[in-house]
């Protein structure tokens, strides 16, 4: 089996798409985390490690976990598929917003690490998962914005720039996903037909041995 992921390779099966989406997954969060790291150890932002250590585990812990599942896995339906994707959606909600909660003043900062999340989950993802994952991003960054501002602070209406600011980031790579969606679509049925021209050439052969 295969662990690391080619974007160049079109995964024929949700069991593949779904694993390959996790391996990624794992990539961004410790790049994330160590960005995070090296952001707490400069005194750049607040958060203590008590924290981001507890992050760190609970989200690695349940992504490899989900590797080690889908890799032991024959195969998988699509309501397992849709499951899988939305538990870990959830889960990445719920941390994001944790994690934007604890940024405080430095909360923008988040937005980098939804366009990591976004970038490394690009090749498998479909374009609703996409524009789910960076849906649910920006509406925790905004939420937890508005929830715990203090009175007559900006923060709200300053990240809300912000988040524009990044929007057509995010718009691209949605475009981006969407063509490598289309692309992948066009593989497959390419090496279908490659395979069934192979089947009709093998036939023929057996056929010309035969005569």
């Amino acid at each position: 089996m295969k662990f690391v992921p080619d974007i160049f390779e079109a995964p024929q099966s949700a069991k593949q798409r779904l694993l390959h989406m996790n391996i990624s997954a794992l990539v961004g969060y410790v790049i994330s985390q160590i960005g995070i790291s090296a952001a707490r150890n400069i005194g750049l932002i607040g958060i203590s490690w008590g924290l981001i250590l507890t992050l760190t585990v609970i989200v690695d812990t349940v992504t490899i976990g989900f590797i080690i599942y889908l890799g032991k896995r024959q195969g998988i339906g699509p309501k397992e598929e849709s499951l899988i994707f939305l538990f870990e959606l959830a889960l990445f909600a719920a941390l994001s917003a944790v994690g934007f909660y604890a940024l405080g003043s430095m909360i923008y900062i988040g937005l980098v690490f939804i366009l990591i999340a976004l970038i490394v989950e690009l090749p498998y993802c479909t374009l609703p998962e996409a524009c789910m994952i960076a849906g649910v991003s920006v509406a925790d960054y905004l939420a937890v914005s508005l929830i715990f501002s203090p009175p007559g602070a900006t923060l709200l209406s300053d990240n809300g720039y912000y988040a524009a600011a990044f929007l057509p980031a995010y718009v691209l790579l949605l475009h981006v996903s969407r063509q490598i969606n289309n692309q992948r679509r066009k593989i497959n049925l390419d090496r279908h037909e490659l395979e069934q021209m192979n089947a009709r050439l093998k036939s023929s052969n057996v056929g010309l041995g035969g005569a």
